[in-house]
């Protein structure tokens, strides 16, 4: 890899984050997409989480009100997974 990064990339001590990246897929590219996994979601559904609570903590994040990125990057992953294979037994 030497070739291919920066010394001053590849030899840093500090981690790399996508911080940046998913606040704008976040508030922008995957808009459409999470909204709907924020409507029909399986987590209120099912009770585990409450409806009202789901919707503060993203108009919170949506609206830089200090809701961190990390839990609804949770959420979101762990709504859109299994409807990720049920799309494809679908197709089988």
């Amino acid at each position: 890899m030497g070739n291919e990064m920066p010394d001053k990339i590849r030899c840093r001590k500090d981690k790399a984050h996508l911080g940046n990246l998913e606040d704008l897929s976040l508030r922008e590219k995957e808009l459409k997409r999470i909204h709907g996994l924020i409507k029909d979601t399986r987590a209120v559904k099912f009770g585990l989480i409450n409806d009202e609570m789901l919707n503060w903590a993203w108009d919170s994040y949506r609206n830089n009100r200090g809701y961190p990125q990390c839990p609804l990057v949770r959420f979101l992953c762990a709504e859109a997974w299994p409807r990720h294979f049920e799309e494809q037994s679908k197709k089988i």
